[in-house]
């Protein structure tokens, strides 16, 4: 009882250590002692032998039509939301001055940008990439945005920074964007370039039309275009979305009868160890049956929760060992 209520106290992961999770079987099988019964698994007193016990999933369905169920998959939930919001990366050329058209590259939908479009990346006229990263390739406007396949110099390499957002105005323009951009390209695998892209990147968002210009303090390297990150506002509610359901299903269990103990106690005996002994004989033999019955109820739960697990799905279930003789230089 000890150990059960030392474990719902020290529930946080970063509390956990490997003696906890063997507390329960050790006390079972070195100092026989109820465990399961006691506590350690949830239980409830049915009303009636016979009951009905109904399980609910609750799903999330995505917007290509996959279901999610809350419980299983919960780790998928963030995804599923995130990605149905339409949204692209898209290359703006500076300086640009409103010709791009960013609502173009979401093929025919319909709308306006959300205020949480971004600038993502920048793109230089050249820099060292390793194989994988990204750069930007003007002869193809299907799919503009490319990895690289080998380490090396690439022309229009696409290099990452911390997201710039547009800032609510004052006046005639409905946000804007001011940053001081001091960054450090690669020459080389292990060697930055000696002169880094420093300089005043500046720009308007406009009823979906961006003014965009880079004010360079001098130097060799140049930013040939930005990377745009553009989400579409969800507001109006004019695209698919994800949705929950749920569902039930019901299932009858009924109680089997118990199996029993008995005992041959006669009213003589309990009068004759109780003058001699001076012990409650039809006590103690209580307290022995009771004692007998929870250890049968404790293993039996003990089996059907390993005949439970070994029938559970392999992605639902883990397990492992641990090793309690230490290493040999242990104490060296």
């Amino acid at each position: 009882q000890n150990d059960v209520e030392a474990i719902s106290e020290s529930a946080p992961l970063g509390a956990f250590n490997p003696v906890i999770g063997m507390s329960l079987p050790m006390h079972k099988n070195l100092l026989q002692t109820l465990v399961f019964d006691k506590g350690a698994i949830p239980k409830a007193v049915a009303a009636s032998p016979k009951f009905t016990e109904t399980l609910e999933t609750r799903t999330l369905v995505d917007v290509e039509g996959n279901k999610i169920d809350m419980f299983y998959n919960q780790d998928k939930i963030h995804d599923a939301i995130k990605n149905s919001v339409p949204q692209r990366d898209v290359y703006l050329p500076l300086p640009e001055v409103g010709t791009t058209d960013v609502i173009a590259a979401f093929g025919g939908l319909t709308g306006h940008l959300s205020i949480i479009t971004y600038v993502a990346a920048i793109v230089v006229n050249s820099a060292y990439c390793d194989e994988g990263d990204m750069y930007y390739d003007p002869d193809d406007s299907a799919n503009p945005f490319k990895t690289a396949a080998a380490a090396g110099v690439q022309n229009h390499a696409v290099i990452k920074i911390n997201k710039l957002e547009f800032q609510d105005v004052h006046g005639e323009y409905d946000r804007a964007l001011l940053a001081h951009l001091k960054v450090a390209t690669r020459a080389t695998a292990t060697d930055l370039d000696a002169d880094p892209i420093d300089g005043i990147l500046q720009g308007i968002m406009q009823e979906d039309k961006f003014t965009m210009t880079f004010a360079s303090k001098g130097g060799t390297k140049n930013i040939e275009g930005v990377v745009l990150h553009a989400v579409m506002d969800v507001s109006s509610a004019a695209y698919d979305e994800p949705y929950v359901e749920w569902s039930a299903k019901s299932w009858e269990f009924d109680i089997p009868e118990a199996p029993h103990i008995a005992t041959s106690v006669s009213p003589e005996e309990v009068k004759d160890v109780n003058a001699l002994y001076q012990v409650n004989q039809l006590t103690k033999i209580m307290s022995m049956m009771n004692l007998s019955l929870a250890n049968y109820k404790d293993d039996e739960i003990r089996q059907l929760l390993n005949e439970s697990y070994l029938h559970l799905d392999d992605t639902q279930r883990f397990s492992g060992a641990f090793d309690f003789v230490p290493p040999t230089n242990y104490l060296a």
